[in-house]
């Protein structure tokens, strides 16, 4: 039994074996015509282009042949005597030495091959019940292996200049950019403006009746009236209306009437670090500027109510007039050591750590603004009219 158990495994290997050698070779004829035909036209293109290249050189050489054979004629005529000139001018003249010699073979491109395309994939159910299910072995054979996908991965693709490959591209399926790419500098500030808001997601979700944590790095153009980094639209009331916001230059945290105003300011034109904390078990609201505490209150009930949360904005107004970098949101209230470590390290989260629900940043290629969350891996072309720019003023 022993005995039967071990041929048995090692059948099976071998079976698994050359399932991976026939589906692989499966793939390579299913790309196979598509690269063809693309190899055949771009080979034809730069036959073609050489030709055209080698026909102006053969032009040339045959043109300075003929130029040199008519100077010796002419050196000839200087060399007669008088009398004899006059003909030998007139030979010169009329001279058409050969360029046979110089004459190019062109060759021709062999005709085309005629190509069938492979379809299916050996990962689709059916292309699996057509190749095995249908044989006489298969109702009786073990499972068989995973299957090898003709899909294209982000492994195989090469990604353009300014973007790097995203994190485990080898696993993921796609050949395009926002696929399998990613910026290499994530570091973009988000330019605010008034038509330039996105709904971030809700206050149910994120900050009613719990604990929570907002950072950011903000750049103010200037420091007057509300300012807003995350906040509501609408349906306020008392404990109702999430804002944190930069009002009259200062941080300030408010749930509508359950506030914090910040003892320092903020100055304009220069990164500042911010972050806003709430800990619904202390039932204490905290504002940190620079990593450094910049006010708190105590005796404040949780934030209530489940409506949208949106950057950029408050009350359908108080938009931010600057600029914003990584944005991150925390499920805990993260303590005053965290809070200055954050900011002394002048850098994002890089690494998902326990309670970051996300860390959003931006960057732009070219004229297309992106945005991406470290911890979804989610990447999303921004459709909303919002713009970015390349940070050059922050010290990393």
């Amino acid at each position: 039994c022993n005995q039967a158990s071990t041929l048995h495994s090692a059948q099976v290997k071998q079976c698994e074996q050359k399932q991976v050698v026939f589906e692989t070779k499966f793939c390579d004829r299913v790309g196979a015509c598509p690269q063809y035909v693309a190899c055949r036209s771009s080979s034809e293109a730069d036959q073609e282009s050489a030709h055209a290249d080698a026909k102006v050189t053969e032009a040339g050489m045959q043109a300075t042949h003929v130029a040199a054979r008519r100077v010796q004629c002419y050196i000839k005529v200087i060399q007669a005597e008088h009398k004899a000139r006059p003909a030998l001018l007139a030979s010169c003249s009329s001279l058409q030495p050969s360029t046979s010699h110089l004459a190019i073979v062109y060759g021709r491109a062999p005709a085309r091959s005629s190509c069938e395309a492979l379809q299916g994939d050996p990962c689709d159910a059916e292309w699996r019940h057509q190749h095995y299910g249908t044989e006489d072995w298969y109702m009786g054979a073990p499972p068989m292996a995973s299957c090898s996908t003709c899909r294209a991965m982000c492994s195989s693709f090469v990604c353009p200049s300014g973007m790097i490959a995203r994190p485990h591209a080898d696993e993921l399926q796609g050949s395009d950019r926002e696929t399998c790419c990613e910026a290499k500098n994530m570091w973009a500030g988000l330019i605010l403006r008034r038509d330039h808001v996105w709904r971030f997601g809700s206050t149910g979700e994120l900050f009613a009746g719990r604990s929570f944590t907002v950072e950011t790095w903000v750049k103010l153009n200037s420091i007057g009236g509300d300012q807003s980094i995350l906040g509501q639209k609408d349906s306020f009331g008392t404990g109702r209306g999430l804002h944190l916001i930069i009002r009259g230059g200062r941080p300030h945290l408010g749930f509508y009437s359950y506030d914090l105003h910040g003892t320092r300011s903020l100055e304009p034109h220069r990164w500042t670090h911010v972050a806003f904390v709430y800990d619904a078990e202390a039932r204490e609201m905290r504002i940190f500027l620079d990593g450094a505490p910049a006010g708190v209150a105590a005796n404040r009930q949780p934030l209530q109510g489940n409506t949208g949360v949106y950057v950029g904005t408050w009350s359908s107004g108080r938009f931010l007039n600057g600029a914003m970098l990584r944005l991150s949101v925390w499920s805990v209230a993260r303590s005053a050591a965290e809070v200055e470590e954050a900011f002394n390290l002048r850098v994002a989260p890089t690494e998902i750590r326990p309670g970051l629900v996300s860390s959003w940043s931006w960057s732009k290629i070219g004229d297309e603004v992106y945005r991406r969350d470290l911890v979804s891996g989610e990447q999303v072309k921004c459709t909303d009219g919002t713009d970015a720019v390349e940070v050059e003023d922050f010290e990393f």
